[in-house]
């Protein structure tokens, strides 16, 4: 990928006026030049047509992407390794931990955790992995962990996310508990048995709040 290029179409296209607003709905954490998610996408992939090496993750364009101040370049990265997701392996998650904690955020959080389930998908053993994020002494890597089955919707593997949540269910941080909260209520769409015991199994350590918000999609009781 030709990142001179892309960056240079990113400039001509920047709406600054949009950008700071983006901003500020963000709380301010980055700079935004306010290109739209749609815009975004049309400027990458024309190159993306161009690459040379369409069989092998360019690492070095993600690493220019991530480096840069403006947050759309993250998004640009994320929006690449999503179209080469199959090419990721098992090695290339301490590559995705790295950049999580590097720019970290809610707004990347989904997206890492798709990259993430994509390799375990066709790799279970990179599942151990997994299972050291949840206990890593970064919010935004045990976030991802948490939520990284989503996409599973009723055939997550129920050990991990079990052995994962109730890791983290002794935090104070409100973005790990909310992270568990949104695993368990979608996940209760497709095994409303399933969580309904968890938290059962789970009471007492968890708020009324947090039982609340997971138990939001179960079926009333009859």
């Amino acid at each position: 990928m030709n990142f001179k290029q892309v960056c240079t179409e990113m400039i001509r296209h920047s709406d600054p006026k949009k950008g700071r607003g983006i901003a500020r709905f963000l709380k301010g954490r980055y700079e935004f030049m306010g290109v739209e998610s749609k815009l975004r996408r049309k400027i990458a992939n024309q190159y993306l047509k161009q690459d040379n090496c369409p069989e092998e993750i360019d690492w070095e364009y993600v690493d220019a992407c991530w480096d840069q101040v403006f947050r759309e370049f993250q998004y640009l990265a994320l929006d690449y390794l999503q179209q080469r997701a199959e090419l990721l392996q098992i090695s290339d998650l301490y590559k995705l931990r790295r950049l999580i904690q590097e720019k970290p955020g809610w707004d990347i959080c989904d997206q890492m955790g798709r990259l993430a389930l994509n390799i375990t998908s066709r790799e279970p053993e990179g599942k151990k992995q997994i299972l050291e994020w949840s206990r890593y002494n970064d919010s935004s890597v045990r976030r991802v962990a948490i939520i990284h089955q989503l996409d599973l919707r009723g055939e997550a593997d129920e050990e991990l996310l079990t052995e994962i949540i109730e890791g983290n269910l002794p935090t104070k941080e409100p973005i790990i508990k909310k992270a568990i909260t949104r695993a368990l209520s979608e996940y209760s769409k497709y095994k409303p048995e399933f969580v309904e015991d968890f938290i059962w199994q789970n009471s007492e350590k968890m708020s009324a709040e947090m039982r609340r918000e997971a138990g939001k999609n179960l079926p009333p009781k009859e």
